[in-house]
């Protein structure tokens, strides 16, 4: 198999020098990561990252960390062309394990999160008079 042409352009997630604890208990420590932005002539695609590692060594941590959910103890994490300081909402994030209703298939566990981030609001009952 032939690999695309490719070249690299501006970074897209940087972080710099980027630690986190919880109390006295060192999570991530002095992490430098830049992912690049990878440009392949004549192809529109996006960018994904996956991080691996063993259990136990912060992974669930970094990812909040580059989604906005969690601010670093120290250092910086920005994203995007600009290189903006990560807002929650800005980067897609999904959990290890999220919360899925057993009894339900995974189309009709998304079409009930669609249903209920979409419903229009209920009508609040007129109150009663005294």
């Amino acid at each position: 198999m032939t690999a695309l042409p490719h070249s690299y352009k501006d970074p897209l997630l940087t972080l710099q020098d980027v630690s986190m604890s919880f109390g006295s208990e060192v999570i991530l420590r002095d992490l430098n990561v830049q992912v690049l932005d990878v440009i392949r002539p004549g192809v529109c695609q996006g960018q994904v990252v996956g991080i691996y590692g063993r259990s136990g060594i912060g992974k669930s941590v970094l990812c909040r960390l580059l989604a906005g959910l969690a601010a670093p103890s120290t250092g910086t994490v920005r994203v995007g062309e600009a290189q903006q300081p990560v807002q929650a909402g800005a980067v897609g994030y999904v959990q290890q394990r999220y919360p899925l209703f057993n009894h339900l298939t995974l189309l009709d566990n998304l079409l009930l999160a669609a249903r209920r981030k979409h419903a229009p609001p209920r009508p609040r009952p007129a109150p009663t008079p005294t």
